[in-house]
């Protein structure tokens, strides 16, 4: 009920909404489908699809995916559809959550039999779950709302490696399993309770003196979480091990996306009196709202400082968990109030000493252990201060400090996104032909693209994932390079006149406009006039309000077809033009409609002294160039193409390391 109570309105509109900004909600709506659709319909693993990133596909395995409640929901997916699933985890990580921590608290404090025990207890409950943290990743992160394991692991583990127990096994196959769901939902959550078994681990040697015993029994929980999680953990080290490079995350975005010191004690800004308010002074922040809130209560923090005074031996453990979780998520440098100081914390030592950290963005998220630290605390200093009241006195005081929590998290009405899809998508999922769908704009991939798939069922040219897609053929094929960076790469065809072959190669058959994600500025001109440049002779086949819509793959294509091999570097800017670093040796396809000629005509420089570059084609040598220090335009006779894949191979033949670097690459046929 409570759950209900703070979550407001969602109850009332369980089937048309989810909760939320309308953001990163739908990737995890589409994470729902997805599972669904390639495990009951395409009898599939998950982690890989061809939906997105169409024809190339993309690895899902550090996309987070938290398979564990698409699969949870399965049977309400089959009956009610996506919406009612998705809200369906909400309620029940909230409740679960809730009541997990309820169960940790009744273990620290040792409650008895009395109501007024249980009603602290309930108090750690009520703390972690509706938590301005747990609120603030509803805005649409479905696997950080997904906390609800946590607390059963954590109270799996202290039964476990508990002093005297003759039966630890049942705990440590609890403790087993909940390791597992928590890594199911969310990779975070994994490495967190990893770093609270180590703190755990190390108290417990500190306090029994029996190191032996305590080791053997953490082991045996890692080591069988490893084995059962180990079907997806062992292809996950493959894949970062062989291409690491875009799994990475920029330091200064891990800088960016840690805890603001003062973000602790400025209230929630999702409060129905002083949010606006909270959300003004917290706007200075460098992290967004949803990594910002991690606002941990007035009344906890007294309680649980209560708790240390008056319990110092029960709260001991506690409170450095706390304090250990809490400078964790201040990040690699302190920031006050939106201004990084220079001063290194732990965190910048866990960074440079294990890699995965350096995957890892949101280092604000340690909060939630933050929070499944303090509200045991809490609940220990509620339990003390009723016991110095009479019996008839403590209900009530418990029930006050309860509802006093609930009131200072308060988020009501919480903001709720509505599932709205175009009508047009309804009628392509009753096609049955197999072609794929270009969404714009593309030059940064919208989720809502996700949700119309959901609907229309056909793969899309890009998608909004969590990591970017080392396969993409966004960022290599004309007229999709001219939409995602909003202009020229360094292929130099026309992509009017190169469309039709794009198009019929990537299986394309209609291009989607949504004018509705275009505000009034140059983005939008950027885009109205590349779509006017590409399209601009064809009436639109479907035009509404929001979208308008046109049908292409049905012309022929004349010209061949350029595309840049995965071994290029990434485009940059060189002089006000596109530019790109070829590497010791790179690739491009030639896909040409017909047999015939062509010529290939390029401009290079080297940044390092004159180099020889040489050309193959299809395993046969075309010549050798010599680029100089200053951009040079060079030809190569007409070439042979056969009819469709034709791969033209460069290699730098240089001694030193490779600096050539390319800014224009064109293919001419002999019309």
């Amino acid at each position: 009920m409570l759950t209900i109570l703070m979550t407001y309105p969602l109850l009332l509109q369980l089937t048309t909404v989810i909760p939320g900004d309308g953001f990163d909600g739908w990737q995890n709506y589409w994470n729902m489908w997805w599972v669904k659709t390639a495990v009951l319909d395409l009898h599939q693993s998950p982690f890989f699809t061809t939906d997105l990133y169409y024809p190339t596909g993309y690895s899902l395995l550090f996309h987070t995916l938290n398979i564990f409640n698409s699969l949870l929901t399965l049977p309400i997916q089959l009956c009610f559809g996506v919406t009612v699933s998705y809200n369906f985890v909400v309620i029940f990580s909230f409740v679960v959550g809730g009541y997990g921590a309820y169960l940790l608290g009744l273990h620290v404090i040792q409650a008895q039999a009395e109501l007024s025990d249980h009603l602290a207890a309930f108090l750690a409950g009520v703390i972690f779950t509706f938590a301005p943290f747990h609120f603030a990743h509803l805005l649409g992160h479905m696997q950080v709302i997904s906390l609800e394991w946590l607390p059963f692991y954590v109270l799996a583990l202290v039964r476990s490696l508990a002093p005297g127990r003759m039966r630890p096994m049942p705990h440590i196959v609890m403790a087993v399993v909940f390791l597992v769901f928590a890594g199911l939902c969310d990779w975070y959550f994994a490495v967190y309770l990893l770093i609270f078994t180590a703190l755990y681990l190390g108290y417990r040697i500190w306090v029994d003196r029996q190191p032996r015993i305590a080791l053997l029994k953490t082991g045996l929980i890692l080591v069988l979480g490893g084995i059962v999680l180990s079907p997806l953990l062992v292809p996950m080290v493959v894949e970062a091990v062989r291409d690491p490079g875009y799994l990475l995350s920029p330091f200064d975005t891990t800088v960016r996306l840690s805890a603001d010191l003062l973000a602790f004690v400025i209230p929630n800004e999702f409060h129905p009196l002083w949010g606006e308010a909270a959300a003004d002074l917290a706007e200075g922040f460098t992290s967004s709202t949803s990594e910002r809130m991690v606002f941990a209560g007035y009344i906890p923090l007294a309680l649980a400082g209560y708790a240390v005074w008056a319990r110092r031996r029960a709260a001991a453990f506690w409170l450095a968990s706390g304090l250990a979780f809490f400078m964790l998520s201040l990040g690699p440098y302190l920031h006050i109030a939106g201004r990084e100081i220079p001063i290194p914390l732990p965190y910048l030592a866990v960074y440079r000493l294990l890699p995965f950290f350096r995957i890892a963005r949101s280092v604000s998220r340690f909060d939630a252990m933050v929070m499944l630290s303090l509200a045991p605390l809490a609940a220990l200093g509620l339990r003390q201060l009723v016991s110095l009241l009479p019996t008839a006195r403590r209900r009530i005081l418990a029930v006050a400090a309860i509802a006093l929590v609930c009131f200072e998290f308060l988020p009501v009405p919480y903001p709720m996104a509505q599932v709205d899809i175009p009508s047009f998508y309804q009628g392509l999922a009753t096609e049955d032909e197999e072609y794929a769908i270009l969404e714009l704009p593309m030059n940064w991939d919208r989720p809502a693209h996700l949700l119309y798939q959901t609907v229309h069922h056909k793969p899309i040219i890009a998608g909004y994932v969590t990591r970017p897609n080392p396969l993409s053929l966004v960022e290599r094929v004309p007229v999709l390079q001219h939409f995602r960076f909003l202009g020229p790469d360094i292929i130099a065809q026309d992509p009017k006149e190169v469309a039709p072959e794009v198009f019929n190669y990537l299986g394309v058959r209609y291009v989607i406009l949504h004018q509705y994600m275009l505000p009034p500025g140059g983005e939008r001109e950027a885009v109205f006039g590349l779509v006017d440049k590409v399209l601009g002779d064809q009436l639109p086949w479907y035009q509404d309000g929001q979208i308008t819509v046109y049908r292409v793959g049905d012309q022929e294509g004349r010209s061949p077809l350029l595309v840049l091999g995965l071994e290029w570097g990434e485009r940059r800017e060189w002089q006000g033009e596109p530019a790109r670093e070829l590497g010791p040796e790179a690739t491009c396809a030639i896909i040409a409609p017909s047999e015939g000629e062509a010529r290939l005509i390029f401009t290079a420089f080297s940044k390092d002294g004159t180099r020889p570059l040489e050309l193959y084609l299809n395993g046969e040598a075309i010549g050798t160039f010599e680029i100089g220090g200053r951009p040079e335009e060079f030809k190569t006779d007409l070439l042979p193409l056969a009819e469709g894949l034709n791969v033209l191979r460069l290699r730098d033949r240089g001694e030193r390391r490779p600096t050539v670097v390319f800014t224009s690459l064109d293919l001419r046929d002999n019309r």
